[in-house]
């Protein structure tokens, strides 16, 4: 692989990887959070 592409591609394997933390600390993090929000309509409708 040629340097160029070389820096691409880490580049968006690093932003997947950002994705996925940010991803795992909404569904971990603020589960409790989420859940009381009154915007919630989710919970209230079931």
């Amino acid at each position: 692989m040629n340097g160029p592409i070389r820096k691409l591609s880490g580049f968006v394997m690093l932003l997947f990887f950002a994705l996925l933390a940010n991803v795992t600390v909404s569904y971990v993090v603020r589960t409790d959070s989420l859940n009381a929000n009154p915007q919630n309509r989710r919970v209230t409708d079931s």
